[in-house]
């Protein structure tokens, strides 16, 4: 009798220890409700287990980088970005949200390069080029974001606004 409830034991214990296990979209959901709570150290910690999970699963990775910008954590948003650059899918995105975030804390030159990355990826980038422009006119380089900004003018998606803004 001991012998079969120590079995019985084992087997419990063995099924819990090999149960269910959350995977990184489940993770990632969990974090999302976190985070329309407010609860983002909440957020961040089960958008951390998704990537741990799969360390290139793209939407935990934006979703922090989302997060530090709206918490206005510039330099962790920088390292978040960093981190992510290295997952090519979403490298030209990353690239124009870390020089958001470079140039929010006034480090033009880094902001600089980083849009000319993400116009390197994608020279169709309508968004790296006005940015890259702003941010050049804010280092003081006024031909540059003359020229940046005209570039993005060509680009510029066609809106309704657009098409108004042109017949009247």
């Amino acid at each position: 009798m001991n012998k079969f409830l120590l079995v019985l034991a084992v087997l419990l214990l063995s099924f819990c220890w090999n149960g269910y296990s959350q995977t990184s979209e489940e993770f990632n959901i969990q974090g999302d409700y976190k985070f329309n709570e407010n609860n983002y150290m909440g957020a961040i910690a089960d958008y951390n287990k998704a990537i741990r999970i799969d360390p290139k699963y793209i939407k935990a990775h934006l979703r922090r980088i989302n997060l530090k910008s709206q918490l206005k954590d510039w330099k962790g948003c920088v390292a978040y970005c960093t981190k992510a650059i290295k997952i090519d899918s979403i490298a030209g995105q990353v690239y124009t949200i870390r020089g958001n975030s470079k140039g929010s804390m006034c480090n033009y030159d880094g902001a600089i390069k980083d849009y000319t990355e993400s116009i390197n990826l994608n020279s169709q980038d309508y968004w790296a080029y006005s940015f890259r422009g702003m941010t050049k006119k804010c280092a003081g380089d006024a031909i540059g974001a003359e020229i940046d900004s005209k570039r993005a003018d060509e680009l510029r998606p066609i809106t309704v606004n657009n098409i108004y803004n042109n017949y009247t």
